[in-house]
């Protein structure tokens, strides 16, 4: 939310269509926030974020309804009502896929977030973390509030999954 009370939104659908390599971050407002301690508040996607089956090779791709990664970030009063799709060509392919935020690193917090959008992956991924607020989440180091997950986990064909889902201590 800008300091003259204007809310980020998204509406439109986002497919991923090229392999660029390395490290991808794709979001429905935001792909990673710039540096550490961004404050994301009142941010909406309704817009459907999917691969379409192009990553090859030794490369990780995280896709959230908000961002698609952060780094000791805060995500307040979010929400994402779309479909999130992750998908890959072979087995050396990393994603991740989350509601708020694709891939997490530690030291973020989530309070009153809300998923209503599928979260779906699959396509023989060496590793795929799918949740309903976030990908992965460390009790240590992250903290989550009053956030609800209503949305569906669809995982096919995938080596390991980790799903949070309806978590809300």
């Amino acid at each position: 939310k800008a300091d003259d009370g204007t809310v980020c939104k998204n509406e439109a659908d986002f497919t991923l269509k090229v392999d660029l390599g390395g490290y991808l971050y794709v979001g429905g407002i935001i792909g990673m926030p710039n540096g550490n301690s961004a404050k994301v508040e009142y941010a909406e996607n309704k817009g459907k974020i999917k691969s379409a089956s192009v990553l090859t090779g030794k490369k990780t791709l995280c896709m959230g309804g908000i961002a698609g990664t952060a780094v000791k970030s805060e995500f307040r009063y979010c929400k994402n009502s779309a479909q999130v799709l992750v998908t890959a060509n072979d087995n050396s392919a990393t994603f991740t896929a989350g509601g708020i935020i694709g891939g997490t690193k530690t030291g973020n917090k989530y309070i009153a977030c809300v998923n209503e959008g599928l979260m779906q992956g699959g396509k023989g991924t060496a590793s795929t973390r799918i949740g309903g607020i976030c990908a992965s989440f460390d009790p240590a180091a992250d903290v989550m509030t009053d956030c609800v997950n209503t949305g569906k986990i669809y995982v096919t064909s995938c080596r390991v999954i980790f799903a949070i889902r309806n978590f809300a201590p």
